[in-house]
């Protein structure tokens, strides 16, 4: 007969508790997703495809859209085009990399307590604390369970797919500036790519003349409407998601004052 034995494997963005049972077989005693980027657990699609169209936009302006246009207006055009894509990345990662999880619950091992133990714990009142059914802790009172990442979260808004991390109190002002720089970003492109091709109409030689390779006029176009056509959604979709936080972020910062602090616990 084997002895009880808890391994604890721990990393920068994962923990994972394995219980021996007397069997000697390893069996997983619970996974909490720590962020967007956490190891041995599947990206989402919705993040996938985040990616893709980054990498998308970003391959059609600075190889298709920039290189067509006249030298003072490109100069200007990559400068502010530039800033907005490090933006949308940098707010973006850090969004994704922050744990935005309670810390009162997070990586408490559930079935360490008894049953008698954790009834006690449970009757047990503490100030702006409740207590979590789910990680048999109690957590802060705007703290909500989170079943994708099976944890707290502290001040939860939304589980975002495109990101495969929850959006809290911790990471609020990051998510949001992602979704403000992505919303420029892609709006700025789509009124370029709707310029282009009106000017596609007069003086598509000269524009092409400035390609660093051969693309005819037809191309062109068919290039730019493709764009459009993947821009159009993609910016009607952000902006009226946009509008919803636009009209709720005061309410948000004022139920969760600590996000001013910027305090990322």
């Amino acid at each position: 007969m084997f002895k009880i034995i808890n391994y604890y494997i721990t990393s920068i963005n994962t923990t994972v508790v394995i219980r021996t049972a007397m069997s000697g077989v390893p069996t997983l005693n619970y996974f909490s997703r720590t962020n967007g980027f956490t190891p041995f657990t599947p990206l989402n699609w919705w993040q996938i495809t985040s990616f893709i169209a980054f990498a998308i936009f970003n391959c059609g302006f600075y190889i298709i859209f920039a290189p067509v246009l006249e030298d003072t207006f490109r100069t200007i055009s990559l400068i502010v085009y530039s800033f907005m894509s490090i933006m949308t990345f940098y707010t973006a990662f850090l969004a994704t990399t922050i744990n935005p999880a309670d810390l009162l619950s997070f990586n408490v091992d559930r079935e360490a307590l008894d049953s008698s133990t954790r009834a006690d714990m449970r009757a047990k009142q503490i100030p702006g604390q409740r207590w979590c059914s789910v990680c048999n802790h109690h957590v802060y009172l705007q703290s909500k369970h989170c079943r994708a990442c099976d944890k707290c979260v502290q001040g939860f808004d939304h589980h975002c797919r495109w990101l495969n991390n929850c959006v809290g109190e911790k990471n609020y002002r990051e998510f949001f500036g992602a979704l403000c720089s992505v919303l420029g970003l892609t709006t700025f492109e789509l009124a370029l790519a709707i310029w282009l091709l009106a000017l596609s109409t007069d003086d598509t030689d000269a524009m092409l003349d400035r390609l660093f390779y051969q693309l005819d006029t037809q191309s062109f176009r068919t290039i730019l409407v493709v764009y459009l056509c993947l821009l159009i959604p993609f910016v009607g979709a952000l902006g009226i998601f946009s509008k919803r936080y636009f009209t709720t972020i005061l309410t948000f910062f004022s139920m969760h004052p600590s996000i001013q602090s910027n305090n990322h616990r």
